[in-house]
């Protein structure tokens, strides 16, 4: 709905990939529906809850999670809600492919690269994007899998996975076009890469 409202206030390109994401709106809604078809969920827990990039500190050969308290623009009880552990894998691979669109926004912005090599960016980017969130999602999964609280078959873990991404990647969007307009393309680009690849 917020993109419907916001849509005719885009930029023309903006517009056209807006419009696109709003005719693809029900398949969203059927990435969704798979929830209910879930035979196992997992266990619910409380876990970072904001988990991206930006919180996540290298302290020697350590790495140090911060910022514990959730989206700031959520109410506490939100917060506080138990959820699936996928959750904050979720955040954190949205974080990954953030980070590859806007490396590839900014080169495109500051180079005069031939098509050729424009193309040979963003497919390195694509590269490095995916090595990093199957290297990431696995070891996950490989140490989580021991503790038993995710679903139990890998299939409702592809499932679940998949839904949280969109959900996040929608919160996102929903975010941008409120607060920050400069990051609306990014956003819809990225659901729109989600919803491609889903």
């Amino acid at each position: 709905r917020c993109l419907r409202r916001a849509a005719s206030r885009l930029p023309d390109g903006d517009q056209r990939l807006a419009v696109a994401l709003l005719d693809h709106e029900q398949e969203l809604y059927g990435h969704f529906q798979a929830l209910v078809d879930l035979t196992s969920s997992g266990y619910r827990i409380r876990g970072h809850g904001n988990l991206h990039l930006g919180q996540v500190l290298m302290a020697g050969d350590d790495v140090v999670f911060v910022d514990f308290e959730g989206a700031p623009d959520r109410l506490l009880e939100e917060r506080r809600l138990k959820r699936s552990p996928l959750r904050d894998v979720a955040s954190m691979l949205h974080s990954l492919h953030l980070a590859a669109l806007h490396a590839g926004v900014r080169h495109r912005g500051e180079s005069a690269d031939s098509p050729e090599q424009a193309a040979a960016g963003e497919a390195l980017l694509d590269t490095w994007c995916r090595h990093a969130s199957k290297a990431f999602v696995g070891v996950y999964l490989r140490v989580a899998i021991e503790d038993g609280f995710l679903p139990s078959t890998a299939a409702d873990q592809a499932v679940l996975l998949d839904v949280l991404l969109l959900e996040r990647a929608v919160d996102d969007l929903e975010n941008a076009l409120l607060h920050r307009p400069s990051a609306v393309a990014v956003t819809m680009e990225h659901l729109s890469r989600l919803l491609r690849n889903s």
